[in-house]
């Protein structure tokens, strides 16, 4: 194989001509990584890498899987949106680097580690917004601005985060802010990136000859944003209102609330039933649920139905949400067509268990389901990382640079 292949630190390799091919190839690696880690914790007593913090696997999982997979998801995506010129690749590379020390910083085993990290992401994504910020303005009518304005929420609870970890103050609160931020990005993403799926899943009916609805499918923005505002509420109420838990509560169930508003724009018929229509739906499913569980908790049902619900939040919608954009854009960008084969809806079903089983062990059931769910999330993520890190390291196939989508009916 030419040498150009092998190292990934010379500026021609092919891993460094579409941004997702990086950042995407570093979520995985911390998603496999991390868990691996805590599995051995759970299973063998393997002591965690720092002292600092209890949910280690969460904050390492958020500040490595969670930073790399927005920033390939908008360093791809907004060019796109925006009918603008693609980020330079040294760009890409400086902003690898940056994000570095973001995944391996929390495994070090010093206490000042964590809060480094958390400040490095701090760090990181207001480099991200410096980046993505003047297309996204510059655009007629700014209709993707609120991508930015998500991204500004991911920092505002980043800086939190890095200020309570350096402060030795309780970082729970932020934490919790911190997901429902990746939360409230996913439910942007989604709104994007389903309006190509479902009506792709309409327009298939439409040619067999089989019902569908009228109107094409579109992701209207009011019940979006109120969910998106009501997310944010939840998570500013998880830090300024930490001894009134029953506001806490109602406002998470008012989100659960408007995300199941939201779900109905997604009833089409059964064109919702179609593959990756109806996987998409159940990240939003996941989000809606685990809102109402960690709402639930706080009402007063006990601390084990805010586990519950923050893992189905962290596995079945955020998590979920990453695979699926990698299985559609770690795709589509780089050069080849969605793959149809049966073992994609058979490793997001295994997600799926994964936040099942997470949900199972934090009401009660057996210690073994931790296990169980960890098992099930790596193997997911391993079969995604066996059909994607050949396409993400090597050329494109059709002989193109960048992220260019391939042309209809190829791939």
């Amino acid at each position: 194989m030419p040498a150009r292949l092998t190292n990934p630190l010379r500026a021609e390799h092919p891993l460094w001509q579409c941004a997702l091919r990086p950042f995407f190839l570093g979520a995985l690696a911390v998603a496999l990584l991390v868990m691996a880690a805590w599995l051995l914790v759970l299973g063998a007593g393997l002591a965690l890498p720092t002292v600092a913090q209890p949910r280690w696997h969460g904050l390492g999982l958020m500040l490595g899987m969670g930073l790399a997979a927005v920033a390939g998801f908008l360093f791809t995506a907004v060019p796109e949106f925006t009918s603008s010129p693609e980020f330079e690749e040294a760009l890409l590379r400086r902003g690898f680097a940056l994000w570095l020390p973001c995944a391996l910083l929390p495994w070090l085993p010093w206490a000042w580690a964590e809060p480094a990290a958390a400040l490095v992401g701090v760090l990181f994504l207001a480099w991200l917004a410096r980046q993505v910020l003047p297309p996204l303005w510059n655009q007629d009518g700014r209709p993707h601005l609120e991508l930015m304005v998500g991204l500004l929420g991911l920092l505002a609870a980043m800086l939190g985060l890095a200020q309570a970890l350096w402060r030795g103050q309780l970082a729970s609160p932020w934490l919790d802010a911190l997901l429902l931020a990746f939360a409230a990005l996913t439910v942007l993403a989604m709104s994007r990136i389903s309006m190509r799926i479902v009506n792709r899943a309409l327009d298939a009916r439409r040619d067999a000859g089989l019902p569908v609805p009228a109107d094409p499918y579109l992701a209207r923005p009011p019940r979006r944003r109120l969910a998106l505002a009501l997310l944010a509420a939840q998570a500013a109420a998880g830090v300024l209102l930490a001894d009134l838990p029953r506001v806490q509560g109602w406002l998470a169930l008012a989100s659960a609330a408007a995300m199941a508003a939201l779900m109905t724009d997604w009833h089409v018929g059964r064109a919702l039933l179609r593959r990756w229509p109806f996987v998409l739906y159940l990240v939003y499913l996941s989000l809606c649920a685990g809102c109402a569980l960690w709402g639930l908790g706080l009402l007063g049902l006990g601390g084990g139905w805010m586990s519950a619900g923050r893992h189905l939040v962290a596995v079945g919608g955020f998590g979920l949400a990453i695979f699926m954009v990698m299985a559609i854009a770690g795709r589509t960008h780089v050069g080849v067509a969605l793959d149809e084969r049966p073992w994609l809806p058979a490793a997001a079903a295994l997600l799926l268990a994964a936040a099942a089983l997470r949900v199972a062990a934090a009401l009660g059931g057996p210690w073994q389901a931790l296990l169980a769910a960890g098992v099930a999330w790596m193997l997911a993520f391993a079969w995604m990382a066996a059909h994607s890190l050949p396409l993400w390291w090597c050329p494109r196939s059709d002989g193109l640079r960048g992220c260019q989508e391939p042309l209809e009916g190829e791939g």
